[in-house]
């Protein structure tokens, strides 16, 4: 069996089937073959995938990560950051949809009250209303829930609110939001 010196990998690509040592690419220290870096040069981090011990040595961080100098990979952002410069909420550049920075510079997820919804409006998260027929919505044109005397229908991918009589024509919502039938008498 082939073992190769540090700071080469076995190359094992050959139609022949043949087995060489080959340099790794600069910046990697130490890797087990093109781009699987197991150890970067100094001011280079690992930017690995979840689960892997590999990955390519780069000089800056993908946005949603950070350089973490200790282990010398590129972490994750929190949840909270779309960019970052470390590991928690305080950390942020950038928040991520539906969070705003608070008085503090940590990023917190918007809360909106009923009726209403997380906009952003200019890089700026306000609420605004739901459809006037929406308890709860996740924007102006889709319903999560409705308000009394209204069915929540699907049309068009979207979720809206209508009453029953929108929906079949004959038909009344009763006062337990039920759908009835009227009875005609001739």
């Amino acid at each position: 069996m082939l073992k190769c010196p540090e700071k080469t990998y076995i190359y094992t690509e050959l139609p022949s089937g043949d087995l060489f040592c080959i340099s790794c690419d600069y910046p990697c220290e130490l890797c087990t073959g093109r781009n699987n870096c197991s150890q970067c040069a100094t001011d280079f981090y690992r930017n690995v995938e979840e689960n892997w011990s590999e990955g390519e040595c780069l000089s800056r961080c993908p946005e949603g990560k950070y350089p973490d100098s200790d282990s010398g990979i590129c972490k994750s952002c929190d949840v909270s950051c779309s960019n970052c410069y470390g590991p928690t909420s305080r950390h942020c550049r950038e928040c991520s949809i539906e969070y705003s920075k608070d008085q503090e510079g940590r990023c917190i997820r918007k809360q909106c009250s009923e009726g209403t919804h997380v906009a952003n409006i200019d890089n700026m998260l306000i609420c605004l209303p739901c459809d006037h027929r929406c308890l709860r919505c996740s924007d102006l044109e889709s319903c999560i829930e409705c308000k009394d005397g209204y069915l929540l229908v699907e049309e068009e991918g979207k979720k809206i609110c209508k009453t029953c009589g929108e929906i079949n024509s004959g038909y009344y919502t009763d006062d337990n939001n039920n759908c009835k039938g009227i009875n005609w008498v001739i």
